[in-house]
């Protein structure tokens, strides 16, 4: 029986025909996000940041230098200047202080004279910190999403899923906050639940749930509101991809190449409403992205990656808050786990480093099983981050070789959809858009076409690029492959994606690969 396309994008997806209408494809008015959970840990923090509040108590909201970080920290400020609290707010420089709570930024948070620090994408390990609070008269509330070790902190509240038992898959700390804050408000606000989704693309959550809708509420508001915070940033008429690839690694640039005054003068005040010249921000935003595309560049260029059977180490010269885009990239490039270590400026003895690693890999679990004593670690199961003795990073690479090899999953053909060449059109891309976004745990679907002949291809720019016409006249294109890349009497399977192409006002779809079969024949 042959399926039509709808019919095998469910089964992709492992989708039933209900579940498509009603949390897929249902239009945004229809979704709703759930309230969050007040037990017995998210209670004492509502509490206690009420009673701040009321008393005119001095507190401070302490954040990442990530995007997470960054939306987070804005969500929280908005809400408590909303309920009339004292607070200001303090990014971390990822050089100057490192990530987290730390105990010298305590002791001077105590001596300013602040009663109440409430941490936001951070603090869940934060034992040492949290307890010196403690010693000093400062209350101290965690909001984070992070992996716990172990116990809690000896906090006065904790806002963590896992706290509350709320949910078997991962949200970020922004959504965390907002749901949270949302409850302290009593009323939800628009801006606020865009910041959250901002965070859930950023921070790769799974495309699932209360993750899904919550980007894809947070993607009609920005759209419908043109909040000047997301327009000064993204091209006019941007859907999700824009936010991806352009809105989230400008915002993150300030902290991977930024210093302690960056952060809280830029980075800190731009999706806080009343703070800052937004079109001022968004000039030196832009610029700086631009700045660390060019160091990123200078990296790559002088970087030689120890590529080993089933990993890939190396160790970035540049600036450190660099680690993690490099990472990025490698593991994007080989399908390995990565790790990309660099110099700690104020720790000569010691180097930073961070971690990735693709589908079928746990990257925390793969460094707990290592037995390399970390100075610091945390992360999720795809991308982590801490620090290592400098003595370590030659044994480190021979163990996390081991670990990788010995959990190596089994290979397998990319998943995919079949689709005839007839099928390659703008109704089809249409479809496909209905499944939209697309991200962690949701990957975009994956095109198979029927088999053709190398001797048939044809290309553009001197073979630069593959660029032909299938039967039917559907269009194929592709940067990714030329000429050099097919030998002849060979029968080709490609893997691609259906993309929009405008020429001369007049939109086509064109099928675009990404991978190839090569048999010779």
């Amino acid at each position: 029986m042959n399926q039509t396309l709808l019919e095998k994008l469910l089964a992709f997806y492992s989708l039933d025909p209900a579940a498509y209408q009603e949390e897929i494809a249902a239009p945004t008015a229809r979704l709703s996000l759930p309230d969050w959970p007040m037990g017995k840990f998210s209670s004492a923090a509502r509490e206690r940041i009420l009673k701040a509040v009321m008393d005119r108590e001095r507190i401070i909201c302490y954040g990442d230098y990530d995007v997470d970080g960054i939306a987070s920290i804005a969500i929280a400020l908005n809400a408590l200047r909303a309920l009339g609290a004292n607070v200001r707010g303090y990014l971390p420089g990822r050089e100057e202080d490192g990530y987290g709570l730390t105990v010298g930024n305590v002791e001077k948070i105590a001596k300013a004279g602040y009663s109440l620090i409430i941490t936001l994408d951070n603090g869940i390990t934060a034992f040492d910190a949290v307890k010196r609070a403690g010693e000093l008269g400062v209350d101290v509330v965690i909001v984070d999403h992070h992996e716990m070790q172990g116990n809690f902190p000896p906090a006065a509240g904790i806002v963590h899923q896992k706290a509350e038992g709320f949910l078997d898959y991962g949200i970020s700390a922004g959504l965390t906050s907002y749901l949270f804050f949302t409850a302290l408000l009593g009323k939800k606000d628009e801006y606020l639940l865009s910041l959250a989704g901002l965070s859930t693309l950023s921070d790769q959550m799974p495309l699932m749930g209360i993750n899904r809708r919550a980007v894809r509420l947070a993607l009609s508001y920005i759209k419908a509101n043109h909040y000047e915070e997301f327009d000064n940033l993204l091209p006019a008429g941007t859907d999700y991809r824009g936010i991806q690839f352009g809105l989230i690694p400008a915002l993150n640039s300030l902290g991977r190449i930024g210093d302690v005054r960056v952060m809280n003068s830029v980075a800190l005040n731009y999706f806080v409403r009343g703070e800052g010249e937004k079109g001022r921000l968004s000039r030196f935003i832009r610029d700086f992205n631009e700045k660390r595309k060019s160091l990123t560049k200078e990296a790559v260029t002088n970087i030689k990656p120890d590529v080993r059977g089933h990993s890939l180490t190396a160790f970035n010269a540049g600036p450190e808050g660099l680690n993690g885009l490099l990472s990025s990239k490698y593991c994007s490039e080989t399908g390995l786990p990565c790790a990309v270590f660099g110099k700690i400026r104020k720790n000569g003895e010691a180097l930073s480093v961070s971690f990735r690693s693709p589908e079928g890999y746990d990257i925390l679990d793969i460094l707990k099983s290592s037995g390399i004593a970390f100075l610091s670690l945390g992360g999720h199961a795809h991308a982590a981050g801490g620090s290592i003795a400098k003595g370590d990073l030659a044994a480190f690479r021979e163990r996390f070789e081991e670990e990788c090899a010995r959990r190596r999953p089994a290979a397998a053909q990319p998943r995919a959809v079949d689709i005839n060449y007839s099928d390659i059109n703008m109704d089809s891309l249409r479809l496909v858009g209905t499944f939209a976004p697309f991200g962690n745990g949701f990957p975009e679907p994956l095109f198979r076409i029927a088999p053709l002949s190398s001797d048939s291809f044809t290309y553009a720019k001197e073979g630069s690029y593959l660029r032909l016409t299938l039967p039917g006249g559907a269009k194929v294109f592709s940067f990714s492959f030329g000429e050099k890349d097919f030998p002849g009497n060979a029968m080709v399977t490609f893997y691609g994606h259906l993309r929009e192409n405008v020429f001369r006002g007049q939109s086509e779809c064109r099928y675009e690969p990404v991978k190839a079969d090569i048999t010779t024949y």
